[in-house]
């Protein structure tokens, strides 16, 4: 089975458009190499991975093309598209090609189903638009889990790619900067999956329209793109196609010796511990068995000899006890390689790799400016931390007579009813689906109240933020109702006689503050990134159920903000916000925190805040102090009296003539002598000149200069979080994040 993927993002058109073509080259196709592909092949096309995206973007092309054939002028309004409308993004502008392995999205959901159904040998994603087309191998940074056979192939389908472009004396490039390191894209996923997946980048359609003026003033079309891709796409058939049986065999060997690998190596398996939140472990477990991973669970307490934890970053290999009914992923199996790539800690580099990057630095710190890493874009991911379970890996294995597979995830809603209450309900803070179900009660016009400090009752402690439901004020549907939702949302709720408690404030004290639901605004469009929006609409939509109004900065420098008690500025341009809020916004929205509203600023936005005529913080934009010697700074002037040697150096006449007399010489020479420090001089300098000299040995040291933070695509954090504030309710005093 070969499997095309087209209209990953939809919004590079000739993706789709080359489904098209390709199906129909298949169905009606009877020249020797369709036949060829027809009879040893089936061939999967997808021809709309992001349907939303695509159709948004080619209606909206549609309505500003101006010719038939389109315009080519590269300042013309149908190659740019306003916001929201030239994105890969799906409908909460999600971006499905890194969402793989996180199975947040119904397209992703779907199709990693009908992907293990099939099982296919080659899995092609087509995308653009890049200068010229691009087609493996990858680029350096490949994730470890990747298999030497399978770069092999990329390298193989690589160069039939290539051969048939150089028959048509097109140009193309390989590696680049498209990595094989992220293991969520859609051509790394399939890859850690056994299948060899790869990336088509073409280089028409998309924002360049129908037509579109290069740099060399030739015209590129929508149809050179489609034509690339459907080019490519009949090499790697052709190719899979000749070599059927030896795909199938790889493709067997791949999950055979994924079990060998994960008997032999020091990784064994991979434990999850439930702890307070149970439905947040059942979510992480669900996604691994779509993924066709194995998961066991332990049917008592069990001790690993060998293992570390998670956070503090798995330092120190020692003694664990699990409870029982911890989660098991053992490596021994054939989805091993993906199973690691998405749960460990932090993924494995090359030496080479990391020595060429090595050398980047050294170079980024002679020039004074960042120089572009080796990656893509993200580079951590780790499940178990980003989901905030308490996790480990073991290098012992647990015997399987304290193992049960997990055939299917208990449903959420298995949660027992609470008994009826006769004073009030209470449950934790301390999950996910704690705050669906606070959210939900809010939105049906429940009274409920927070707690602001610590107690106990009922033998049992709750941390602040625990959420109390009182009998006396609320209607009788309270009790029906309470149960139906805790059943849905898998939380633990507590019936409660009585407002008396063991320890701390009894429930009528003033530290059980009373909730409303909150009227939210979040800002859209400009100047905000889009799945920056995307994903704040996403959490109050789909994780807590939360309504809100979508403002544009405009609106929101009009509207009546005391409409809103919380407003959400994305994550998106600082200056850009400043730009488009003004003196009148900026201090519209200041007035409105004095008065008690709450405004959540997130990244970009929180730099915001702290820009000279905003200053709605005190804090302060953290940069990096750093010591840096340019490299024109190391020549420093000769002291006075001395002589530099250089200067008393015959010059070529030739000098900056590229020939074999000196040209090429001379002008290395010159370049030495702007980068090199003065020699010293012939003859001994007499004290006044030594004197004279200190200065210049000052000035050569290297100047402290403010330089940007070091930006990277990902990162795993550990983080204290201060629980006594209400931000911090639910969470513990340390925790992991990425």
């Amino acid at each position: 089975v070969a499997w095309m993927n087209h209209a990953n993002d939809g919004n590079e058109s000739a993706a789709f458009e080359s489904a098209i073509q390709t199906s129909y080259q298949l169905a009606a196709g009877t020249d020797e190499v369709t036949r060829l592909i027809l009879e040893r092949l089936v061939t999967i096309i997808n021809p709309a991975h992001n349907p939303e995206s695509h159709e948004r973007f080619v209606a909206w092309y549609n309505s500003v093309q101006v010719t038939r054939d389109g315009t080519a002028d590269r300042a013309a309004a149908e190659h740019h598209a306003p916001w929201g409308m030239n994105t890969n993004n799906n409908h909460y502008q999600i971006d499905l090609n890194r969402d793989a392995f996180f199975l947040t999205q119904p397209e992703t959901i779907q199709l990693v189903r009908a992907f293990n159904d099939w099982n296919p040998v080659v899995f092609v994603d087509h995308h653009g638009q890049t200068k010229n087309m691009f087609f493996p191998p990858p680029a350096d940074a490949v994730n470890q889990n990747v298999t030497a056979s399978q770069l092999d192939w990329m390298n193989r389908y690589g160069n039939v790619i290539g051969e048939a472009f150089d028959r048509r004396g097109w140009s193309y490039y390989r590696r680049g900067r498209f990595d094989l390191f992220y293991a969520g894209f859609w051509d790394s996923w399939p890859t850690l999956n056994g299948s060899i997946g790869m990336t088509f980048e073409t280089d028409g359609g998309g924002n360049k329209g129908l037509a579109y003026e290069r740099e060399d003033k030739t015209i590129l079309t929508l149809r050179d793109g489609v034509l690339h891709h459907h080019t490519g796409t009949m090499a790697t058939l052709k190719l899979t196609a000749e070599n059927k049986e030896q795909r199938l065999r790889d493709l067997y060997g791949y999950k055979k010796s994924a079990i060998e690998e994960g008997k032999q190596e020091a990784l064994k398996q991979v434990v999850l511990v439930p702890g307070k939140d149970e439905a947040r472990v059942r979510m992480l477990i669900e996604k691994l068995q779509t993924q066709r991973i194995e998961v066991y669970r332990t049917s008592q307490p069990i001790r690993l000899n060998r293992a570390r934890g998670y956070v503090g970053g798995g330092e120190g290999t020692g003694a664990r006890e699990i409870p029982a009914g911890a989660y098991v992923v053992p490596m021994n199996q054939p989805q091993k390689r993906l199973a690691r790539a998405i749960l460990e800690l932090e993924p494995a580099f090359t030496k080479e790799f990391l020595q060429n990057e090595e050398r980047k630095k050294r170079r980024a710190d002679l020039l004074g400016a960042p120089v572009r890493d080796g990656f893509y874009d993200t580079t951590a991911w780790s499940l178990p931390i980003l989901y905030g379970i308490e996790a480990y890996w073991a290098e012992d294995a647990v015997a399987s007579n304290n193992l049960v597979r997990v055939d299917a995830v208990v449903e959420t809603g298995s949660t027992a009813s609470p008994a009826r209450a006769t004073y009030a309900y209470l449950f934790g803070p301390d999950s996910l689906g704690s705050m669906r179900l606070l959210a939900q009660l809010l939105r049906e016009q429940f009274n409920t109240v927070v707690a602001t400090e610590l107690f106990r009752v009922n033998n049992r402690d709750f941390a602040r933020g625990s959420v109390l439901v009182r009998v006396e004020r609320n209607p009788a549907t309270l009790h029906e109702r309470i149960s139906q939702l805790a059943a849905e949302t898998g939380v633990t709720v507590y019936p409660l006689t009585s407002a008396r408690v063991e320890t701390g404030p009894d429930f009528g004290e003033d530290s059980f503050v009373e909730l409303e639901i909150p009227r939210i605004a979040v800002v859209t469009d400009e100047p905000t990134d889009e799945r920056a929006y995307g994903a704040t609409w996403f959490t109050l939509d789909q994780r807590l159920g939360l309504p809100f109004t979508s403002l544009k900065i405009d609106q929101l420098k009009q509207v009546d903000l005391r409409r809103y008690d919380v407003i959400v500025l994305p994550h998106g341009s600082p200056a850009g916000y400043q730009e488009m809020l003004g003196a009148s916004g900026i201090s519209r929205l200041r007035r409105w925190m004095e008065d008690g509203g709450t405004l959540v600023l997130i990244k970009g936005a929180a730099a915001l805040a702290t820009r000279k005529g905003v200053e709605w913080t005190s804090s302060t934009l953290k940069k990096d102090q750093a010591s840096v010697r340019l490299f024109f700074e190391d020549n420093v002037p000769p002291a006075r009296g001395q002589t530099d040697a250089t200067d008393t150096e015959p010059s070529s006449d030739r000098a900056g003539e590229d020939d074999a007399s000196g040209g090429a010489a001379n002008s290395a020479a010159n370049e030495s002598r702007r980068t090199q420090a003065p020699r010293a001089p012939a003859t001994p300098a007499s004290t006044s000149q030594a004197s004279t000299a200190q200065p210049a040995a000052e000035d050569s040291k290297p100047v402290t200069r403010e330089t940007e933070l070091v930006r990277v695509s990902g990162a795993l954090l550990r983080l204290k979080i201060d629980g006594q504030h209400f931000l911090g309710y639910g969470y513990t005093d340390d925790i992991g994040a990425t």
